[in-house]
């Protein structure tokens, strides 16, 4: 079942400067690049291309209808994340998080 807040596989189908172009269970999604990753990308070519599977978060599914169905998805939101006291945040650049969920 699909809900909010689940990581799921999308397909990349297209790719430009600034954007990427996703399917999510054959659900159609643009992406910016600001979206796609905690670190900075000048251009997302250089690390996506047609046909490569990258896990996203669902955020939000609507639609009155099969046929108008609209999806919101996170790539960034399903990397993995760092626990940092007692909030839940993403590891920073460049750290890495240990099992005990301490960055270094």
């Amino acid at each position: 079942m699909i809900v909010p807040g689940r990581v799921v596989e999308a397909r990349v189908i297209a790719v430009a400067q600034k954007a990427v172009r996703s399917e999510v269970f054959g659900v159609e999604c643009s992406l910016k690049a600001r979206d796609m990753s905690w670190e900075w990308m000048a251009d997302t070519n250089e690390k996506f291309s047609i046909g490569d599977v990258v896990s996203v978060m669902m955020k939000k599914i609507s639609g009155d209808s099969i046929e108008n169905l609209k999806v919101e998805v996170s790539p960034k939101e399903a990397k993995t994340k760092c626990q940092q006291g007692k909030f839940n945040a993403p590891a920073p650049p460049g750290k890495i998080c240990r099992k005990n969920n301490r960055c270094i």
